[in-house]
């Protein structure tokens, strides 16, 4: 539910104006902090309350946009650096513990081990290195076709032309 409503503001905030990387930063801060609203249910079951959360969204937008027409943004200014660079360090520790979970046991939660744990991790550090070093080649191709595509395009091979024939499953596609 929460990557949705983060689709979802990420498509309302481009239409609208701002930079990429506003859109970037505001959907993923927002789908780790909407996340939290909603009690678990298990795998596929939708929490307590979930009808709430639309609502609190809608909310939050509109104070938004009560903060922009009465100007108030400018007082972010006062904020210091500090504050600021400790308020994305401890987001981006929520976001990046949270894209943790496909290594763990669904059952146990402990980490999970042998050949399944091997090919995940040789998925994940390929596709980073596709990501950040493909960019870098000088190929007009390159520029055009993004990374993260070729780098998810890339995960996939591996799981159906490489893993599975071998008998193996990965949880990272």
């Amino acid at each position: 539910i929460a990557l949705h409503a983060a689709w979802m503001v990420g498509l309302i905030v481009s239409a609208f104006g701002g930079r990429p990387g506003m859109v970037n930063g505001a959907t993923g801060a927002f789908a780790a902090i909407i996340g939290t609203f909603i009690p678990s249910a298990g795998t596929g079951n939708n929490g307590e309350h979930v009808e709430l959360l639309f609502p609190s969204v809608i909310f939050a937008g509109f104070l938004m946009l009560l903060v922009s027409a009465t100007r108030l943004s400018r007082f972010i200014t006062l904020l210091p650096a500090p504050v600021m660079i400790g308020f994305c360090n401890g987001l981006a520790i929520v976001i990046g513990l949270a894209q943790l979970h496909p290594f763990k046991d669904a059952e146990t939660h402990h980490w999970k081990t042998g050949g399944e744990m091997a090919w995940m991790l040789t998925i994940c550090i390929t596709s980073m290195l596709i990501m950040e070093f493909l960019p870098k080649l000088p190929l007009k191709i390159l520029k055009v076709v993004p990374s993260s595509l070729i780098a998810v395009l890339w995960a996939i091979l591996v799981e159906f032309v490489i893993v599975r024939p071998t008998g193996s499953r990965t949880d990272v596609i």
